[in-house]
């Protein structure tokens, strides 16, 4: 399908990208969430994220996904420690650092694409936080599930429910009027 959400910018120094996601069993990475500065990509089997400093990146490749099934990321890129760390289903993968110090502009963000390669799975949950969240509370939000009924919290930039059901309106229920603008869905 080719459904996807644009959200508005949201600049800061620190993020946290935090979602559920159910993958199907498309084969070709395909984005999830894009950005001038990050792209998180799934297939029916990894999960890879990239993470741009302009002169130079780091990437994250092949992180084992099972498709047909639920599953939490949190992904934490931090521009004053120039680092990025992924955590799958509450589990880390380790932190890299940045080899170049320069933040990129954010610019445009979309949920659900990445230059015209669609998602192929559901997404729930998802959530921008302004600060780093701790390995325990990654841990936390797996093992509770919290993320399913999302609600404001210290730090939280924007989150998204998904549950709209019509309109082009995707509602942010941090309170911070970041809602996004659905595309291509009927």
């Amino acid at each position: 399908a080719s459904n996807y959400v644009s959200v508005p910018a949201i600049d800061a120094n620190v993020y946290t990208f935090e979602m559920w996601f159910k993958p199907g069993t498309k084969a070709a990475l395909n984005g999830v969430i894009g950005s001038l500065r990050f792209l998180i990509q799934i297939d029916g089997q990894t999960v890879s994220v990239w993470y741009n400093v302009y002169v130079g990146q780091l990437s994250w490749y092949s992180l084992p996904i099972t498709s047909g099934n639920w599953q939490h990321l949190a992904v934490i890129i931090d521009y004053a420690a120039w680092d990025v760390t992924v955590y799958l289903n509450g589990v880390s993968y380790g932190t890299l650092v940045a080899p170049v110090h320069v933040k990129p502009p954010f610019g445009w963000m979309t949920i659900g694409t990445y230059n015209d390669r669609f998602y192929d799975g559901a997404l729930d949950e998802v959530r921008i936080y302004e600060k780093k969240l701790t390995s325990g509370e990654v841990l936390a939000h797996y093992n509770s599930g919290d993320g399913q009924y999302g609600r404001p919290e210290l730090g939280l930039a924007a989150g998204w429910h998904f549950d709209e059901g019509a309109g082009d309106v995707v509602h942010d229920f941090s309170g911070n009027g970041n809602h996004g603008t659905r595309l291509g869905a009927s």
